[in-house]
């Protein structure tokens, strides 16, 4: 949002971001303004070898533990110190550990309790988009936009690509985003509930097995509120790099939900695992889920992993 607000402000910055903005067909670009935009990995850590002139951040939660033995406390110390490297911090004050650190720092903060003063119009849902363009117009006006261009300048930004991504128009239309995290999960379900779906198919591809087993009771309680008028599949664990985890699978995790309205989908009937690899049941997925469709008016494919193969069975539904 930030490269765009930029881009059509006439600064021509240069970006790189972890996502392909639809605008561009791309997720770089050389500008030749002052300004590069990058949106930092805290994955790997990699965003701590940055030193920003501008830090934008929207929150700090527990991810990636693999790669924080300490937990929260080492999490919040990486943002901290790549916070405090920054001239201009843009932080989102509704975020508890953000919050404690804009008391004792100079930063330029945002917040949802202001979003009804701004007319922002885009093209995705959901109050977490709403928030991102709050935050992006606070970090535009800090590098001298006016505020009133950069909420015209999103008007015409059409999202990026696995991002509550429109595949299908026609009826049920069909969603495609990367959600994988259990907060990324929830706001998710609650843009998708605020278009006001008769029936919603919410179909999700759990991200790694240990990301499953460190998050397991909230991705439970997440699941257990998942409305009952609607239906979510639960799709096998994407493993990819790392390796199965005894007592940890889809199937475990929809017993531990226990809604009728949440359910396993199998790779096939006679398979009870896929490995998280989708090219090979491709086939059996697509007929499951063809099955379930009558009636619905958005299907959701979610996920992280491989269930973008998926999603181009449903491009020309």
């Amino acid at each position: 949002m930030l490269a765009h607000i930029l881009t059509e402000c006439g600064l021509d910055p240069a970006f790189a971001i972890g996502g392909i903005l639809s605008n561009y067909n791309s997720n770089a670009k050389a500008g030749k303004g002052k300004y590069f935009i990058l949106e930092g990995d805290e994955s790997d850590k990699s965003f701590t070898h940055t030193n920003p002139h501008l830090a934008l951040v929207t929150c700090i939660e527990e991810d990636h533990l693999e790669n924080y033995p300490g937990g929260i406390e080492e999490i919040k110390k990486c943002f901290f110190d790549f916070i405090d490297k920054a001239e201009i911090k843009v932080l989102n004050i509704d975020d508890r550990y953000l919050a404690n650190y804009c008391m004792e720092n100079e930063c330029v903060v945002y917040s949802e309790l202001a979003l009804d003063s701004l007319n922002i119009k885009l093209s995705m849902p959901g109050k977490y988009n709403l928030m991102n363009a709050f935050a992006c117009i606070e970090a535009a006006e800090a590098l001298g936009i006016e505020r009133m261009e950069a909420i015209k300048a999103l008007e015409s930004f059409r999202g990026i690509k696995r991002r509550f991504e429109l595949i299908n128009d026609s009826l049920p239309k069909v969603y495609d985003d990367y959600a994988h995290h259990p907060t990324e999960i929830k706001v998710l379900i609650e843009a998708c509930l605020e278009m006001s779906p008769e029936k919603l198919l919410f179909v999700y591809q759990p991200h790694h097995p240990e990301r499953t087993k460190q998050f397991w009771n909230d991705f439970v309680e997440i699941f257990q509120n998942f409305p009952q008028e609607h239906e979510c599949l639960i799709m096998d664990i994407y493993v990819a790099r790392s390796q199965h985890i005894d007592g940890i699978s889809s199937e475990k995790l929809v017993e531990a939900i226990n809604k009728p309205n949440v359910k396993f989908l199998a790779a096939a009937s006679e398979s009870k695992t896929s490995q998280g690899n989708i090219a090979d049941h491709e086939q059996a997925y697509k007929k499951q889920i063809e099955a379930r469709l009558d009636g619905v008016d958005y299907l959701f494919l979610v996920g992280a992993g491989d269930i973008s193969k998926l999603v181009e069975c449903f491009r020309g539904l």
